[in-house]
């Protein structure tokens, strides 16, 4: 078996402080084919629609770096260093090839066929060709002053699509540069062409370009694998910007465009929507495979850290995502105003972490200019893993009010911590909590806020009985996920 691993993401990546969810996926198969030395894996970039090999190597010291700086926590400083001259070697080439390809694209002439730049100049040189006069006859009819230009236009006009539909006109790249596979992947799919190939993108990027993947399928590659996390901007695009969800319906019918697809997906929510949008389209339904994205072992093998580092005494809660409309920030902030205006005897702590989203100005007027709960409600972002494991730890439950999710990490972090939750009662949220959770519905907020209160209690029956059930979570590990990973490869490898 060949692998061919897409890490357009990760490169893009390569400054970030911390991982989003997405990261952790894309880096656990990355660190995964490199690790294991049995699966032949090249890694490539897409860039300009086009797929370039990246040397071993930097990437090498790519995952190497993000390791360090995500995970250990150590300074990364001369991995860094060396990994930016390998990708900027790397990126200096992919521009020189990319010139070179547009170059070839606007010149080539091979074949008595006519360049698209040699076309366009004799459009443009051309004299008037009364093409149409004669059977729109209106235009005779009109001034002159009119009647000249409209036939120059639309006489050349016309010429020039019966020349692009002529056998005259043929292809105008060469067979090579019709290809969006470079050189560099194109000799090596050409060398192993008798192998089982496979393509394996972790992450949405680039999975759109269909003409890319179809050069890959007629290369020789024999198998197309995409990581589809959710529909979310297809199934609520209100929470998303403007024009995602075309983009994200252009990228799950070029995915599902090829029979060579499958699919791997983080929930049978998620796979229960992608078969339902692939029904409403009439598209192929793929093998798809719900693998549920494990918690980091790290995190669970930290030391309790008794230090306060944020000078929280009370009781508190917390919530972890980003800021953005999906998330339900103002529930909370909207609850914690009413404790405070109702004047609770005892109004807990809430600690929001999470970088500001967009399109979030309720939220943030909130967090910014609400007296009233500025001596209640924290926000913190850029926390690492470690800083937010001591946050879990110390919270009575995490708050999670989402509208929507894939999956729900925060959700399970927080379970596989030991530590309650009260959530929204979604689907998907079922499925991650195995159970153990607060349902309570997002519509009831006087219910919300009476949970919260009373999860503030020493003496909590509702926290307790969560606390029992937590002892039969379980929670979903890297360990057994690659697992599972490596049947559904190998299963693949004896057909």
């Amino acid at each position: 078996m060949l692998i061919i691993y897409d890490v357009t993401r990760l490169v893009s990546r390569r400054r970030a402080p911390t991982p989003t969810g997405i990261d952790r996926v894309d880096f656990r198969y990355a660190k995964f084919f490199l690790d294991h030395q049995e699966y032949e894996t090249h890694y490539i970039l897409q860039e300009g629609g086009r797929f370039f090999v990246i040397d071993n190597k930097t990437f090498s010291l790519l995952i190497k770096t993000f390791e360090m700086r995500w995970f250990k926590k150590s300074d990364s400083t001369i991995l860094d260093q060396a990994m930016n001259q390998g990708i900027g070697i790397f990126f200096s080439y992919v521009r020189k090839k990319l010139q070179q390809t547009n170059k070839d694209i606007l010149n080539s002439e091979y074949n008595g066929a006519t360049s698209y730049k040699a076309l366009m100049e004799k459009f443009l040189n051309a004299k008037p060709k009364n093409a149409l006069g004669g059977r729109v006859k209106w235009i005779n009819k009109l001034p002159k002053v009119l009647k000249r230009p409209i036939l120059f236009l639309a006489g050349n006009i016309y010429y020039l699509y019966k020349e692009l539909r002529s056998s005259k006109f043929k292809a105008h790249k060469t067979p090579a540069q019709n290809s969006a596979i470079d050189d560099s992947l194109m000799n090596i799919i050409k060398r192993h062409r008798n192998r089982d190939i496979r393509y394996f993108n972790m992450s949405h990027h680039g999975i759109d370009n269909i003409n890319g993947y179809a050069d890959l399928v007629c290369a020789g590659v024999g198998k197309l694998v995409f990581c589809i996390y959710d529909l979310i901007p297809i199934t609520f695009p209100e929470y998303v910007r403007d024009g995602d969800a075309d983009k994200h319906s252009n990228r799950l019918k070029s995915v599902l465009s090829f029979a060579e697809s499958e699919i791997i997906t983080i929930s049978e929510a998620s796979k229960k929507e992608i078969i339902q949008f692939a029904g409403n389209y009439n598209l192929n339904i793929p093998p798809i495979h719900v693998l549920y994205i494990g918690v980091e072992e790290h995190m669970l093998a930290k030391p309790v850290d008794t230090r306060n580092k944020f000078d929280v005494y009370s009781p508190y809660f917390v919530y972890v995502s980003t800021i953005e409309p999906r998330k339900n920030h103002l529930l909370l902030l909207n609850l914690w105003r009413q404790m405070v205006e109702e004047k609770e005897e005892l109004i807990p702590k809430l600690i929001i972490i999470g970088k500001r989203g967009w399109e979030n100005q309720s939220v943030t007027a909130m967090l910014d200019r609400c007296t009233k709960i500025q001596n209640h409600v924290i926000e913190i972002s850029g926390l690492d893993d470690d800083e937010l494991i001591d946050v879990y730890r110390g919270a009575k439950a995490l708050l999670f009010p989402s509208y929507t999710e894939g999956w729900g990490m925060p959700l399970v972090e927080s379970l596989a911590l030991q530590k309650p939750v009260i959530c929204n009662n979604i689907g998907v949220f079922y499925e991650a909590g195995q159970m153990v959770p607060e349902y309570v519905d997002v519509m009831d907020s006087a219910k919300w806020k009476k949970t919260i209160l009373d999860y503030s209690q020493t003496s909590s029956l509702l926290r307790e009985a969560q606390v029992k059930r937590l002892e039969q979570y379980k929670y979903p590990d890297w360990t057994s996920y690659f697992d599972k990973f490596e049947i559904i490869l190998k299963r693949g490898m004896n057909k």
